[in-house]
Order: structure tokens, then C-alpha cells, then sequence
């Protein structure tokens, strides 16, 4: 839905403003590669740049699915942004 909705705003708002798409397929659902296909669908039909990330987000021993999911999900972002970059 942010996604549609930054694309819904006028020129002059996003004057000097790259948007760009990520995805992270983080594998642990047999739907993993149809949600990539899907946001890669989506941001062509915007007209908008979208990078697919595959990461590694099993759990080590005592670690939440979530936690994995996240720590792996922020790592992989973290490495695509810029200084000055908004995420």
C-alpha cells in the first residue's frame, strides 16, 4: 500500500527522490518465490525499480523464526543502502 501510495504522489513532491522497491525472500514459506514474482509484477506495473533479496533466515539453536527472519532481513537491506538513504 506505501508503495502505490509514494507512486501516487505528484512530481513536485518526490522532486530530487529515487523510489525504489525491495523484497526479501526469506525462503521459510513454500509461497516465497510466488510473493518475489508477485512484487516483481507489482513494481513493473508502477514503473518502479525492485531488487529481490534471497537471504539465509533460519534460526540458529535458541533463536525465533522472527528474530532469524529479521536480523537477516535488516542485515540484507542494511547492505544496499547509501549514506543518506531513507529507508
Amino acid at each position: 500500500m506505501l508503495l502505490h501510495a509514494l507512486r501516487g504522489l505528484s512530481a513536485q513532491w518526490l522532486e530530487g527522490i529515487e523510489i525504489r522497491a525491495v523484497h526479501v525472500n526469506h525462503g521459510l514459506n513454500a509461497e516465497a518465490d510466488v510473493w518475489s514474482r508477485h512484487c516483481a509484477v507489482v513494481c513493473s506495473a508502477l514503473a518502479l525499480p525492485c531488487q529481490i533479496l534471497h537471504v539465509n533466515a533460519k534460526a540458529q539453536s535458541g533463536e525465533s523464526p522472527e528474530a532469524a527472519a529479521r536480523g537477516a532481513r535488516y542485515q540484507a537491506i542494511t547492505a544496499l543502502m547509501d549514506p543518506g538513504d531513507v529507508l
